[in-house]
C-alpha cells in the first residue's frame, strides 16, 4: 500500500510501514498513541468552522447564480444546496489527503482504524452519521470526543475512523 506511513513522535525515521509487514495488532497500538490525537478536538472545530465558511460562500454563489437568472434555475440549484455538505465532506475525506480543506489548514487527517484512508462509502457513512448526530441533538452527541480517549465522536466510532494530527503522520 502505498501512501504515508504514520509517524508518532516526528523523528527521521518514518515509523511504520501502513499495510507492509506489520501485523494488524502492532498498528492498532502505535494508532493508540496519544501524540497523534493530542490536540485534535480544537483542531476538529477550527476545520469545521473553515469548512462552513467554504459551503457558505458556494451557497452564496449558488443563490447569485439563481437570482442572475430571474429564479430560472432555482429548481435545478436549491436541491443542490441540501446535499452540497455531504458531497463536499465525502469527496475530501475519501480523497487523497484524506481531509477536507478546514481539516487540511487545521492540520488534520481522518484515517481508517487500520491506518489506511477511508474509501468513498465509508467517508459517506462517517459524514452522514455526522450531520444525523449534529441534527438529532443539536450537537450534543458531538461532546462524545471530550471525554473519548482519542478524541474520537460517535460518528468517528460507528464509522470506524479515526481523525489524526496530520504533521504526525509522515510522508
Amino acid at each position: 500500500m502505498a501512501g504515508r506511513n504514520i509517524d508518532p513522535h516526528g523523528t527521521a525515521r518514518r515509523g511504520f510501514t501502513l499495510g507492509g509487514h506489520d501485523s494488524e495488532t502492532d498498528i492498532e497500538d502505535r494508532l493508540r498513541d496519544p501524540a497523534l490525537t493530542e490536540g485534535t478536538v480544537l483542531r476538529r472545530v477550527v476545520g469545521y468552522a473553515i469548512d462552513v465558511v467554504i459551503l457558505a460562500a458556494i451557497g452564496f454563489a449558488i443563490h447569485l447564480v439563481v437570482f442572475m437568472t430571474l429564479g430560472l434555475l432555482a429548481p435545478l440549484l436549491y436541491p443542490l444546496l441540501v446535499v452540497l455538505p455531504l458531497i463536499y465532506h465525502t469527496y475530501f475525506v475519501q480523497s487523497a489527503a484524506s481531509a477536507t480543506i478546514g481539516q487540511r489548514l487545521a492540520g488534520l487527517e481522518v484515517r481508517r482504524l487500520d491506518g489506511g484512508r477511508p474509501g468513498p462509502l465509508q467517508a459517506f457513512v462517517m459524514v452522514c452519521l455526522f450531520y444525523l448526530t449534529l441534527a438529532l441533538t443539536s450537537g450534543l452527541l458531538l461532546l462524545w470526543c471530550l471525554i473519548d480517549d482519542r478524541g474520537r465522536c460517535l460518528h468517528d466510532i460507528l464509522s470506524g475512523t479515526l481523525v489524526l494530527r496530520g504533521d504526525r503522520v509522515g510522508a
